[in-house]
């Protein structure tokens, strides 16, 4: 349980640090799902195609929740050892091919990927032009308190569209 914590905090830390706005001139990738029955959006888009981690290069998207800068959403995928078509399951995933990971207020961390015990979920790529730098797809997952596996948020209809 304190490595899940103590990984957990790494790796939002790290995703924090290292990413950087999406200066490319296209707009913005859209970032959305439900939590919970509730519809977010991930606005002020960061992305870091740059992310070292099991010998693979990862993208990892953040941004803040419907405009509120206390909260907080990271998709993280890793963009090159993905293929069109692949789906990542989030529970089974020893390699780390995909974490997603949600703060609310500053407060706990939730997550689902390698190192979250407890957590399920799937990732589905759709379209992945390394060319054009774009990667598109779909998720859904239960995350998990990394302070407390009982406390769970439901994460549906998950989708993304990330220029990089």
């Amino acid at each position: 349980m304190r490595s899940t914590i103590i990984y957990a905090t790494l790796f939002t830390a790290l995703l924090f640090a290292a990413c950087k706005k999406n200066n490319s001139g296209a707009p913005a990738a859209p970032l959305q799902a439900k939590l919970n029955g509730k519809l977010i959006r991930v606005t002020n888009l960061l992305t870091n195609p740059d992310i070292q981690y099991n010998n693979m290069k990862l993208l990892g998207t953040y941004g803040t929740v419907d405009g509120d800068t206390s909260k907080s959403f990271a998709l993280t995928v890793a963009y090159q050892d993905i293929a069109k078509g692949e789906t990542v399951d989030l529970a089974t995933d020893n390699y780390g091919k995909a974490f997603i990971s949600y703060r609310e207020g500053g407060g706990d961390v939730y997550g689902a990927g390698n190192g979250w015990g407890g957590s399920s979920g799937k990732v589905t790529v759709t379209s992945n032009n390394l060319q054009q730098r774009k990667i598109e797809g779909s998720f859904s997952c239960v995350l998990v308190n990394g302070n407390n596996t009982a406390q769970t948020i439901t994460v549906t209809e998950g989708l993304f569209s990330v220029n990089y």
